[in-house]
């Protein structure tokens, strides 16, 4: 790549597939045949972790695909490292049991405080299966490694996930979603929804009708946390939970090893409720 003398300005393109611990390093040659390195070395790493940072389901009049130019939904993904993620072949998916619909181009590298935008349009990307679309009635969010393994979703959980384990009769006036940290919102959030910022290990994710939702242990743990339920309700809840099957022995002893949940564990057990 010839820029010239002086200053200039240019895109580095992989040729082949990146692997960790490789770095990538500017070098320039003068006429002479004189070569210096003149970037600091750009580390990449495939296991760091890349997040599901803002999303916009309902694109009405916001930003246009440039490719389309239509408003359509769209998925931004965000590196909260210090080294470079090599991303392409990742998958996004709103599908609970198709996770290939679009495919991120190979050599697709974001870097460290990176961020970069997909759009949910039904389209497969870089040979996907196709059919990753956000609407509505779709709001599942998945990304996949290259290899299927899952490395982030949207989690609906607290009173929502109480609801869809039939655990309260009562029926929750906004839809609960935990997002992660790093997550952040260019656009208002409607009231209908609310928000809670915090990470949701694979462990204490299941699926309900095909929706990824907070296990019935983690989601009693979360709504006795937020303090919005009265805790002779969770307590109710949590009898009927582990007397439905939908806590175990095994999650239980595994909660007992944080002390923030084991404390809150220990409030609702703290009372044995009759339905």
């Amino acid at each position: 790549l010839d820029v010239g003398s002086g200053t200039g300005a240019f895109t580095f393109v992989p040729t082949a597939p990146l692997t960790a611990g490789q770095f990538v390093t500017a070098t320039a040659t003068d006429p002479d045949g004189n070569t210096s390195e003149f970037s600091r070395a750009l580390p990449v790493n495939t296991e760091s972790r890349v997040v599901i940072n803002e999303w916009m389901a309902c694109n009405t009049n916001t930003v246009r695909n440039p490719e389309t130019g239509l408003y359509e939904p769209w998925v931004e993904l965000y590196n909260p490292g210090d080294a470079a993620v090599l991303i392409g072949g990742y998958y996004l998916s709103s599908s609970a049991t198709n996770g290939t619909q679009y495919r991120i181009a190979d050599n697709t590298v974001l870097a460290p405080g990176g961020y970069a935008v997909f759009w949910a349009n039904g389209q497969p990307g870089a040979g996907g299966s196709g059919g990753f679309a956000l609407g509505k009635e779709r709001g599942l969010i998945a990304l996949y490694a290259a290899d299927l393994r899952l490395v982030d979703q949207i989690v609906y959980s607290h009173q929502t996930a109480l609801s869809l384990h039939q655990l309260t009769d009562a029926m929750p006036l906004r839809l609960h979603m935990t997002v992660p940290r790093t997550f952040r919102r260019s656009v208002t959030i409607p009231k209908a929804v609310a928000l809670h910022i915090g990470h949701q290990p694979p462990s204490d994710i299941e699926q309900i009708d095909g929706v990824p939702v907070t296990k019935a242990l983690r989601t009693l743990i979360d709504v006795a946390a937020s303090g919005e339920v009265p805790l002779p309700d969770l307590q109710l809840a949590y009898v009927e939970a582990t007397r439905s099957g939908k806590i175990t022995l095994a999650e239980i002893a595994a909660a007992n090893t944080d002390a923030a949940q084991r404390d809150l564990l220990r409030i609702l057990k703290a009372k044995k409720g009759k339905r």
